[in-house]
């Protein structure tokens, strides 16, 4: 197990990990959005692997599959997808993959993905604090520090955030809530969509 993550943290490049607190909560459009920005607007070289077990994907896919590295990928509007990919397969993607950018799309956080998520840079966490999702989102707190994961390495969001929800959520956790953006279509997206993802991305 070291010498694989060595091996993987001696990757240099940007790796982004969206993940969700519960299904449903917006993982793969937020994924999604990341990359195609990446891909469209700072042109780069752009992986995004989905990890959920059933592709929400696939459909979207026009091209025929093709191998790369041993793994089939699929291309779309430039960016590479690696769909319903296990967690050895995006080790293997995250140590053969050229520079560039990979984004990966957690969906629902399993604890055989920790090494993955380990190589990301940046941890995206999405949920909501409405009374009728946040025992989702506490449950997730719960088991990233019982993992022993440092929560503060991670960057919380909630939709529809209110004042009280976060600092209610600042106290109970030493780390800060953020309010999700809405973003249009990621296939299609409006340059109003940009400055929100700098500040996912970069801040």
């Amino acid at each position: 197990m070291k010498s694989r993550r060595k091996k993987l943290r001696s990757v240099n490049r940007l790796v982004i990990g969206v993940i969700g607190v519960r299904h449903g909560v917006g993982c793969t459009h937020v994924a999604c959005s990341i990359a195609n920005y990446l891909r469209s607007v700072e042109k780069r070289t752009v992986l995004l692997i989905e990890m959920d077990e059933v592709s929400q994907l696939l459909p979207i896919m026009m091209d025929e599959p093709v191998s790369y590295a041993g793994h089939v990928v699929y291309s779309y509007q430039g960016v590479w997808y690696a769909l319903s990919a296990g967690s050895r397969e995006a080790e293997e993607l995250i140590r053969q993959r050229e520079p560039g950018a990979i984004v990966i799309d957690f969906g629902v956080y399993r604890n055989e993905n920790a090494l993955v998520l380990d190589q990301c840079k940046k941890k995206i966490v999405l949920g909501s604090l409405m009374p009728w999702c946040r025992d989702a989102y506490d449950s997730f707190m719960e088991e990233i520090n019982k993992n022993k994961k440092d929560m503060t390495q991670m960057e919380y969001y909630s939709f529809m955030l209110q004042k009280q929800q976060q600092d209610e959520f600042v106290r109970r956790y030493p780390v800060l809530m953020r309010e999700l953006p809405v973003l249009s279509n990621p296939f299609a997206m409006e340059k109003r969509d940009f400055a929100c993802l700098q500040r996912i991305i970069y801040q």
